[in-house]
Formats: structure tokens, sequence, C-alpha cells
């Protein structure tokens, strides 16, 4: 199962290069246990080449056994700037 997210992961991210997609950076299944094991500098070097900043989404793959959880950072929603206010009718809202 963990090869099969994987191999969608790249095709989400082979996908994004076209014209009209949201830019897509996509994590295998090993970053975040990765992460948690051994802390930032074991994966500190996976994103050398990529600037996550001019990705609109960023997935992280959790494989929690039986099934996987996938966290998504959407960067156009996550910008605002410090004057912006939150009102009922401007609360950005992602679903999945």
């Amino acid at each position: 199962m963990v090869q099969i997210v994987n191999f969608y992961m790249c095709l989400l991210v082979e996908r994004s290069k076209k014209k009209g997609y949201p830019a897509v950076h996509a994590f295998s299944t090993f970053f975040y246990p990765k992460l948690i094991s051994a802390g930032y500098d074991a994966v500190r070097r996976w994103t050398r080449d990529v600037d996550l900043f001019k990705k609109d989404l960023i997935l992280v793959p959790i494989h929690s056994r039986p099934t996987h959880t996938f966290t998504l950072y959407c960067l156009p929603l996550l910008s605002f700037s410090c004057t912006e206010t939150f009102s009922p009718t401007h609360t950005p809202l992602v679903v999945l």
C-alpha cells in the first residue's frame, strides 16, 4: 500500500507541472516517520532543491496502520497580512 501512495504522489506532482494546475510538492510516506523519529536534521536535505513557499499545495502522507492520512498545506490560503481580519465571510475553508 505504501508504494501505491508514493506512486500516486508522484502522479500528482507530474500533473501539477501542466498549465492550469496548482504547483504541488508531495513528500513520500517515509518523510513523516523520519521527521518524528530523527528530527529536522534527518529530513533537511529532502527539500534542498525545492522552494516550498513557491508551491500552492504541499502534501504529507502519514501512514498510520491500517490507513493513510494526508496533511495538506494550501499556501495561498495560509498567506495573509497582519492587518487582515477574519470574519464569517472571509474565513478560508478547504474541503478534502
